[in-house]
């Protein structure tokens, strides 16, 4: 159902399914260890792992680090404040 939906969309807007791994240069989960739980990575896009947080194109707050993961996105096909506003 939901993938007839995509397709739908993607083709009214000529648009083609993307899957977020082809867009993703590396994986970052959080570190204890340091004080926001990522280290500095531009393009960076932060995906909670809860349905009740939003994703964001910053990383999260104090506190908030573990519900996260980091995408290092790849700058040539996407921004991470675009794919933040997306999710």
């Amino acid at each position: 159902m939901v993938e007839k939906e995509i397709d739908s969309l993607c083709s009214q807007y000529g648009l083609k399914p993307t899957n977020l791994s082809d867009l993703t240069l590396k994986v970052n989960f959080p570190d204890p260890d340091m004080e926001h739980g990522f280290s500095a990575e531009e393009n960076s896009f932060y995906l909670s792992l809860y349905q009740e947080l939003n994703a964001a194109s910053s990383p999260p707050g104090e506190g908030y680090s573990s519900a996260y993961i980091q995408l290092v996105l790849d700058p040539e096909k996407v921004s991470s404040e675009y794919l933040a506003d997306f999710f």
